[in-house]
């Protein structure tokens, strides 16, 4: 070992093509590594922190990230992998180079969130080389008002018996709103609820889509054993003016637009009791679970909206 590592040293040649060697080698590592680098995740809470855990807070793919050297109008483009990181290698970004870094193509509904510790804007001025240029992107669609009482979650209940023959079945509340920390026991104190409808009002309903504008809760019917309709039947869509009193519209049945859902399997054939604590016979509608009614509403603006029925 020692009379080779003298011959190396002795031969300043071949030392001196050594050192060239490492040379090149560093360059063509450090262009592997990538001169400007950085990930784009989907930053839940809109902090511009990267969470690791509880929940963690994963890379978004496809993103388009756009280099732009000093004054140039071309750039060079990239896209996030699946962990959502991106990087361009020395011969798209020159060492010292002055640099402009664009993001776009975000998901649908998403857009920059705010610029915290892991997480700058969609345009960032960087010098190469750069690491953890990184931007945090939320989904609009999942903001709400952070508001002295904060959010507020809304539930359908359904009551036993039809609610359109004038008996108790009709007079319990069929949808519910109360604060998301709200704690309590329901018919005791009720825990901050507000009764928005009776089951007179909407009959049993599950899909749910609100209009942040106007202010609107929309609701659509769904078949449930021993609880009867609405007023509008198994297409029917009503919405609440959360904005106006509370009031409830009866808003559509999709049956006038032409789409089937089903016959009523147990409100008008008379098989359910007035009273919320009589006898119910509802064998009919055992067997039409997943066949009649509308199975779910995608909501985009009110009106305009897609429905999804059996």
């Amino acid at each position: 070992m020692r009379t080779i590592l003298h011959l190396i040293f002795k031969n300043k040649s071949f030392s001196r093509g050594l050192s060239i060697l490492l040379i090149l080698m560093s360059i063509v590592a450090t262009g592997v590594r990538g001169q400007v680098s950085g990930v784009v995740f989907i930053d839940y809470d809109s902090n511009g922190k990267r969470t690791t855990n509880n929940p963690a807070e994963p890379g978004a793919a496809g993103v388009k990230v756009q280099l732009f050297v000093g004054n140039s109008t071309t750039p060079a483009v990239a896209f996030t992998d699946t962990a959502g990181v991106y990087q361009f290698d020395i011969s798209k970004a020159p060492k010292d180079s002055l640099l402009r870094v664009e993001f776009s193509n975000f998901p649908e509904t998403f857009s920059p969130s705010f610029v915290g510790l892991n997480s700058g804007t969609d345009v960032q001025f960087i010098k190469a080389p750069a690491t953890n240029i990184n931007l945090g992107i939320t989904n609009d669609d999942e903001y709400c008002i952070d508001t002295e009482a904060g959010p507020k979650v809304t539930t359908a209940c359904y009551v036993m018996g039809n609610p359109l023959t004038g008996g108790s079945a009709g007079e319990d509340p069929a949808l519910v709103l109360f604060d998301y920390n709200a704690q309590g026991l329901a018919g005791v104190d009720d825990f901050s609820m507000v009764k928005l409808a009776k089951a007179k009002d909407i009959g049993p309903t599950w899909i749910a889509s609100y209009q942040r504008d106007s202010k609107r809760l929309m609701v659509g019917a769904i078949v449930r054993r021993h609880v009867g309709m609405g007023p509008l039947g198994t297409g029917g869509l009503y919405y609440i003016d959360l904005g106006n009193g509370n009031t409830i519209h009866s808003f559509l049945d999709v049956k006038t637009l032409g789409i089937d859902t089903g016959p009523d399997p147990v409100t008008n054939l008379n098989l359910l009791p007035a009273s919320r604590t009589g006898r119910s016979r509802d064998s009919l509608a055992f067997h039409t679970a997943g066949k009649v009614g509308m199975g779910g509403v995608q909501g985009y603006s009110l009106p305009v909206i897609k429905i999804l029925y059996f």
